[in-house]
């Protein structure tokens, strides 16, 4: 069978030009009426800028052709994906945007705010949401995450969402216990009624900062995807 359905499309990049402010100052120009003001940008607003918004417009670009709303669409594990590639590829990262200008009536104007790289994130959230089975859009986005994935991890056969306690699953994780309290406070693009990391034989092997951010949030129990031989 063919690893993609070839079915989900992005045909318009996300552009955060009216949901995202940015700062600048304005250089007035000489002219009447303001006319030929110049305009230096300093970045993103802090205030304005939120993971899970970024998450959300670039999950409302998606689209199935004959399908009004392909969000209807997308199954949990599709959404997780989605979201540790927009981490992955920076799109949570207030630094990591494109801020252009152009002239406008009076002078120069904000013309877009994109994420830097979006065609190559847009690309690969086409190319994994498209792959049939949900263990191979695990592992595509883990190998995109990791250098080195361990062979016994690679040979993993399918994938389920499991309810986890974590302090159970945290208890006797080393691996856990060596992150520092400022790593955890990255945020995601997904809440807690989306699963949060990946397990295999009951180990984290992916998640470790957003499960210590879930304990510090006072969650008990949290979603994981599951790798099963």
């Amino acid at each position: 069978m063919n690893e993609e359905f070839n079915k989900f499309e992005i045909k318009k990049s996300p552009d955060f030009k009216y949901s995202i402010d940015v700062d600048y100052d304005i250089i007035h120009g000489v002219e009447d009426y303001g006319r030929g003001d110049r305009i230096s940008v300093k970045g993103i607003e802090e205030d304005s800028f939120h993971p899970g918004h970024i998450y959300d417009k670039y999950v409302e670009s998606i689209i199935y052709p004959g399908k009004k709303d392909a969000k209807k669409l997308l199954t949990p594990i599709q959404e997780y994906c989605i979201d540790r590639i927009l981490a992955i590829h920076g799109a949570y990262n207030i630094e990591n945007y494109d801020i252009g200008v152009t002239d406008g009536y009076y002078g120069e104007e904000i013309d877009s705010v994109k994420v830097m790289g979006t065609h190559k994130i847009e690309e690969e959230i086409v190319r994994t949401i498209n792959t049939e089975k949900d263990v191979d859009k695990i592992l595509r986005v883990l190998n995109l995450e990791y250098s080195k994935i361990l062979p016994r991890i690679q040979d993993v056969k399918s994938v389920t969402i499991v309810n986890t306690n974590l302090e159970m699953l945290t208890r006797n994780s080393v691996e856990f216990t060596r992150i520092k309290n400022s790593e955890f406070f990255v945020k995601n693009g997904l809440g807690y009624n989306y699963p949060i990391g990946v397990l295999h034989e009951g180990i984290i092997i992916d998640g470790h900062n957003r499960t210590k951010r879930a304990i510090s949030d006072g969650i008990v129990n949290a979603y994981y995807i599951e790798l099963l031989q």
